[in-house]
C-alpha cells in the first residue's frame, strides 16, 4: 500500500510476510544455538557418541542445508549465510563433547 501511493510501484512485500521471516529466522536460531549445550548432554546420555557423530557428519551437514533452503527465501546467499553459522555450531558442540568425555 505504502509503495503504490508514495513510490508508485508495485511490490509484493507484506508486512505479514516480513513478520512471518523473523519469526521464522528467530526459532531456527534459537534453536541452533541451543545445538551447542544439548550436544554434550545427548551425548552422555548415550544418544549420541562421540563416534557416530563423526561418523554423520556429511549427513549432519546435508540436512543442514536442506532445512536452510526450506526456511530462507529463495535465494542463496540466505541458505548459505543461516546453514553455516548451524554448521559451525553443529562442529561447536562436538567440540564440546569430546571436551566433556576427556574430563569424565
Amino acid at each position: 500500500m505504502f509503495n503504490k501511493k508514495i513510490l508508485g510501484i508495485d511490490s509484493t512485500f507484506t508486512f505479514e510476510k516480513y513478520i512471518f521471516f523473523i519469526i521464522n529466522m528467530t526459532l531456527v536460531f534459537g534453536l541452533a544455538f541451543q545445538t551447542p549445550t544439548a550436544m554434550p548432554f545427548l551425548n552422555k546420555l548415550g544418544l549420541f557418541p562421540i563416534e557416530r557423530l563423526y561418523k554423520l557428519r556429511k549427513f549432519f551437514l546435508l540436512g543442514i542445508f536442506i532445512i536452510a533452503a526450506i526456511v530462507t527465501p529463495p535465494d542463496v546467499v540466505s541458505q548459505i549465510t543461516l546453514a553455516v553459522p548451524i554448521y559451525l555450531l553443529f562442529e561447536l558442540g562436538i567440540l564440546m563433547c569430546r571436551f566433556a568425555n576427556k574430563t569424565r
